[in-house]
């Protein structure tokens, strides 16, 4: 009996966790929507960032995806303005490098800027989330999001 009640527990705090998390998700959703770009164009600018030079294979590598789909989805950043791609000489087609705009980096401050302000409202506290953290919290509470629609509270 005892354990049931601290398994309900436990689930009733992943349930309130969940919803702050929810609310997080669906503030930071209003500020990619008003800038037009995705949690996944987020992550491409994220990881162009921080691995300078690096190429489509590797980001697809990444991210955990094709690296079809990863082209595809540079094209759509670099056709929105937000990333630039060099090329080799005229006849080859090649991408030499890939690098944020200045717009992908203003686009990405301003998320930055949106995730701290709803984390920092959410934990009441100065403590810093970084980038990476945040997606793993936005990648867990979708799994969290998953078991718990499959099970119920006793």
């Amino acid at each position: 009996m005892m354990n049931s009640i601290a398994q309900s527990t436990d689930k009733l705090e992943l349930i309130n966790f969940y919803h702050e998390m929810a609310q997080i998700s669906a503030n930071i959703s209003q500020v990619l929507n008003e800038d037009g770009v995705t949690i996944e164009q987020i992550r491409i600018l994220q990881t162009l960032k921080r691995y300078k030079g690096i190429n489509n294979s590797k980001i697809a590598q990444v991210l955990k995806t094709s690296t079809a789909a990863s082209s595809n989805k540079l094209r759509k950043l670099e056709d929105q303005g937000y990333i630039s791609k060099q090329y080799g000489k005229q006849d080859d087609r090649r991408i030499v490098d890939i690098a944020v705009s200045p717009a992908g980096e203003s686009i990405y401050r301003r998320f930055e800027q949106a995730c701290g302000t709803y984390i920092k409202s959410i934990t009441e506290s100065d403590k810093k989330i970084s980038m990476p953290e945040l997606m793993q919290l936005f990648e867990m509470t979708n799994r969290l999001a998953r078991s718990i629609r499959t099970t119920e509270i006793e």
